[in-house]
């Protein structure tokens, strides 16, 4: 995402994985012996798409987001993980029903859809990241897209959102004038490395510094937090059992369905409280509970 920008990395990820579970459904037309590793292999490609698209969203949307909302625009980008495990399950529930999963190819077909649609739209309709192309020294594509925003905002009333880009439209023109006339001036790019060696540098860059601290926090909070989640979806099976909810479809909308509540409580209150203090009480509350 750093090298290649957030959109291209996104779209690729997407059509990646949405190629990966097209080739599973593919698997019965093999001869029985390759089917194992074939579907072994598509599942690793899959892995790798959903790896790239996670996080290439997230910067995305950081970048992308207004400044005053952006803790709304980031959450409501992750409700929709929620919104595709229902899809995936309601899906399931409506092929498979009670029955031995002898439709599993029909459903791979189903749910590597959304994925295809989704990367088209972001080559066709989503725009890169300001701050990557600025960052990356393409001051004239940063202005670009910058006005492109003021024109989707310019027939809205009361926008406050306008002034602000407008300013930074007018700062880039000026910054750029500078850096014609001086070889010093101008954005600060971002070093293209190539391969390891790029990705040990930028790691090294972030566990030096002040930025270490902080980095090795949050990952240890994404860490337990997973931790605890995907520690309690694979137990809570066991207990829906235990009443004889059995049906592992209907479990998972379930399931999912209980999310909805936090997801709501952190769209309203992360601009206004802030987000470290949303962050330990909703991670307080969960020990609680």
């Amino acid at each position: 995402g750093d090298r290649h920008g957030r959109r291209p990395v996104l779209a690729a990820s997407l059509l990646v994985n949405g190629l990966a579970g097209a080739m599973a459904a593919a698997a019965p037309l093999t001869p029985l012996a390759v089917q194992v590793p074939w579907l072994v292999v598509c599942r690793f490609v899959g892995g790798l798409g959903v790896g790239g698209s996670v996080p290439s969203a997230f910067a995305l949307g950081s970048e992308l987001g207004p400044a005053r909302s952006r803790s709304l625009f980031i959450n409501t980008i992750a409700c929709f993980w929620s919104v595709g495990v229902l899809y995936a399950s309601s899906t399931a529930y409506l092929i498979f029903g009670t029955s031995n999963g002898g439709q599993w190819p029909v459903y791979s077909l189903v749910v590597a859809l959304p994925a295809f649609i989704a990367g088209v739209m972001c080559l066709a309709v989503l725009e890169e990241s300001p701050r990557f192309l600025w960052a990356s020294g393409r001051v004239t594509d940063t202005q670009a897209v910058l006005l492109r925003f003021i024109d989707s905002r310019s027939s809205r009333k009361g926008n406050g959102d306008l002034a602000e880009l407008q300013k930074l439209v007018a700062d880039l023109d000026t910054r750029d004038h500078a850096r014609d006339s001086s070889a010093s001036d101008g954005p600060v790019r971002i070093a293209h490395g190539r391969g390891a060696s790029s990705v040990i540098s930028s790691l090294s860059m972030l566990l030096r510094g002040p930025a270490c601290s902080r980095a090795l926090l949050l990952c240890a909070v994404f860490f337990f937090l997973s931790f605890a989640h995907y520690g309690i979806s694979s137990w809570i099976a066991d207990l829906f059992s235990k009443v004889h909810f059995t049906n592992p479809y209907a479990t998972s909308i379930f399931y999912t369905f209980a999310t909805v509540p936090g997801l709501g409580f952190a769209i309203f209150t992360l601009d206004r409280f802030g987000r470290r203090a949303v962050t330990g009480g909703a991670m307080f509350a969960a020990c609680a509970a």
